[in-house]
């Protein structure tokens, strides 16, 4: 009795060498080939591909509403009318404006014709003569006025139409039924979601492995680009990216708070593991080989990974790898297998044993 108690303690002060202790228990995996992307995590807001305010350049009395806020509309689409009468009105006044011009015009160009002949004849002073020119280039002139004023009033009335300024939703509804307005004045915007930009903001120590073009995935539901990284960073020294998303779901709404993943690079046929194979400090991970009955201490470089399986540089394609048990191992320790080795799956990661 005395000398087991010896022998327990001996064994739990580790003084027995290694070939001596207890074999450790252990679950493996047979280690295949697959594909996998180096990626860079992300969190952000969803703007708006484009949007724009809904303003009038007229002002006027609101007298009907044609939209609610989510309705979508097409660009040029009327939003909200104006009474119009005043304008109609002042239109109509232009317009006669317009013909009495003309008509004055008409009169003085019969009246400088006249004096041309006169003139031609030596029958008429050279004084009256400027007279008549200049009065028929006063009427051009007020022609011309007339209908730049018109124009305007034509263009006032067409405006009392407030339309939309591009395709879209509309949204912020800001007017109601009667509401004077007046220039400028807010009334509610459009926004086109069917694309959406996701606004993040990526750490100086990783911004330089962010490049225009390379694509993201989002929320695990949207494909996406980087379409724009800025050069300047905050006070915090980040720095803003854009990544722009199809939304053609219309699921991504502005303000939104989405996170997703970068695709830096991709590697195909590389040999992967399971993460659980991965011991040691973060920065200098290890995995533990199979070899006979022993456990070969190996450390490794993880070159890229995902939430299950990594792919690193020191493991081969067929090698046989610890994905149990590993935090209680050493160099050259003794194992005991609990099930035969399980093959990772280089799609879907390591298959359940008859053990889990």
């Amino acid at each position: 009795m005395r000398i087991e108690k010896i022998l327990i303690t001996i064994l739990f002060l580790g003084i027995l060498p290694v070939s001596a202790q207890m074999p450790v228990t252990v679950a493996t995996s047979l280690v295949k080939p697959g594909s996998i992307t180096e990626s860079i995590s992300f969190s952000g807001q969803v703007k708006p591909f484009e949007e724009s305010w809904v303003t009038p350049d007229v002002t006027g009395r609101v007298a009907k509403i044609l939209v609610e806020n989510g309705q979508s509309v097409k660009a040029g689409a009327p939003i909200i009318l104006l009474d119009a009468e005043r304008l109609g009105l002042a239109v109509r006044m232009s317009e006669a404006g317009l013909k009495r011009a003309e008509a004055e015009l008409k009169e003085k160009k019969k009246d400088f014709d006249r004096r041309a002949i006169l003139m031609e004849k030596k029958v008429l002073n050279e004084k009256a003569f400027d007279e008549a020119e200049a009065e028929a280039s006063k009427a051009e002139i007020a022609v011309q006025s007339q209908k730049s004023a018109l124009d305007l009033d034509r263009l006032n009335l067409e405006r009392a139409t407030i339309r939309a300024p591009i395709s879209g939703f509309f949204t912020s509804r800001n007017v109601f039924l009667n509401q004077s307005v007046t220039p400028g004045m807010v009334l509610g915007k459009v926004v086109d979601i069917g694309r959406v930009y996701i606004d993040a903001r990526i750490p100086e120590n990783q911004i330089n492995k962010i490049a225009i073009g390379q694509k993201a995935a989002v929320n695990s539901s949207h494909g996406g680009t980087v379409a724009f990284v800025d050069l300047y960073g905050d006070e915090s020294r980040s720095f803003l990216i854009r990544i722009l998303v199809d939304n053609d779901d219309l699921k991504l709404k502005p303000n939104m708070f989405i996170s997703g993943t970068i695709v830096l690079k991709e590697f195909a046929e590389v040999p992967l593991i399971p993460i659980t194979a991965l011991t040691g400090p973060t920065d200098a991970p290890v995995v533990y080989v199979v070899e006979g009955s022993k456990a070969r201490r190996v450390p490794v470089t993880v070159i890229a990974r995902d939430k299950e399986r990594c792919a690193v540089r020191e493991i081969r394609s067929g090698e046989t790898i610890v994905t149990v048990g590993a935090d209680n191992l050493s160099d050259g320790a003794e194992i005991k297998i609990s099930a035969g080795p399980e093959a990772v799956d280089p799609v879907v990661g390591p298959a359940p044993t008859a053990d889990r």
